[in-house]
This record gives structure tokens, C-alpha cells and sequence, in this order.
């Protein structure tokens, strides 16, 4: 939904299908203030579901500044909308006890759903070279550096490869995923 002026247009030319679309999207909480509800979910092409990336609430997220996300997950679900909230942990300033502060306010935008994965390093990226750099990557094969519960990376609180992470992120699914 970046783009916003061309899927304000594809949603204006789709408003009267003759069946009923719903579209899912990753977008950001900026993003998402530039449509209206009637824009999302008027006509018969909607947004059924919207993935909103959280990253972290504790320290922020360069794309949801000033964006007050429980508001805007109340708004979207009331409109018919489902919101899945994407967390990542495996940031350098994150820890043990740290971690639990940020699933309590992630739980708390009480959100339609919700995926937790962990840091990955993705080649050619700013983190990735600045980890490289740094010597923090773990002389692992390529497709370790994006597998889910596996952290390929020296962190200051976390031990690497499957140790601390994937029963961290089982943890925190449990603790998300409690019928509320």
C-alpha cells in the first residue's frame, strides 16, 4: 500500500466488483493514516488484513513515530479489519527481563494477530555489513542467516544459534496466543 495515490485508484476502480475482495497487505502505521475507512473498506475490493511491523514498542520504530498503534488497530478491526502485529526480537538492546516489557505492550494493542520472529541478517544490508564489520556474524551456511529461531550473531544478552532464541520466541508466542 505504499504507493498510496495508485491503490487509492485501484481501490476506487475496484469499489464496485461484482464479488467481494479482500486484500491482504504489510504496510506501516503512516501508511495507513493516509486512507480513510471508507477508502479500505467501502467497496467490494477491502483490506481484509493488515500486517503494521512494530518491530519494537520500548524503543520505538522509525516508521510508527508519533502513531498511536492501539488506536489505529481499534479503528481498522471495528471497520472489519484484521491487524497482525510484527515483532522482532534479537535487537542489541534487548534482554531477559527487557523483552517481557515489550510482549506486555504488544499484547496490550491486543491486535487480531501477531508473528514474532527474530533479528535476521540478510546479506547487503546496513546491519549485516555493519555486523560483518563488526566480526559479530557466525560462520554459519547462508540459509542460517535467515532461519527462523536461529540467531546468526554475536549479542550482548542472547546466546547464538538455536540456544537462547527459538525457546524465546516459543515463550513469547505462548504468551501472545493465551486466549485473552
Amino acid at each position: 500500500l505504499g504507493n498510496v495515490r495508485l491503490w487509492k485508484q485501484v481501490f476506487e476502480m475496484c469499489r464496485d466488483l461484482p464479488f467481494l475482495c479482500n486484500l491482504v497487505s504489510t504496510t506501516s502505521s503512516k501508511i495507513m493514516d493516509r486512507f480513510t475507512l471508507d477508502e479500505l473498506v467501502g467497496g467490494n475490493l477491502r483490506l481484509g488484513t493488515v500486517n503494521i511491523g512494530v518491530e519494537s514498542l520500548l524503543r520505538g520504530y522509525k516508521k510508527n513515530e508519533g502513531k498511536e498503534l492501539k488506536k489505529l488497530n481499534d479503528r481498522l478491526q471495528k471497520a472489519g479489519s484484521n491487524v497482525v502485529s510484527t515483532f522482532i526480537v534479537g535487537l542489541d538492546w534487548q534482554n531477559p527481563k527487557n523483552i517481557w516489557e515489550e510482549v506486555a505492550m504488544l499484547k496490550a494493542l491486543e491486535s487480531s494477530g501477531y508473528i514474532v520472529a527474530n533479528l535476521e541478517m540478510q546479506p547487503g544490508t546496513p546491519l549485516y555489513n555493519q555486523y560483518k564489520k563488526e566480526g559479530r556474524l557466525l560462520d554459519v551456511p547462508p540459509e542460517l542467516l535467515a532461519f527462523y529461531g536461529y540467531q546468526a550473531f554475536r549479542h550482548p544478552h542472547f546466546r547464538p544459534g538455536f540456544n537462547d532464541m527459538l525457546p524465546l520466541l516459543d515463550e513469547i508466542n505462548d504468551e501472545l496466543w493465551k486466549i485473552r
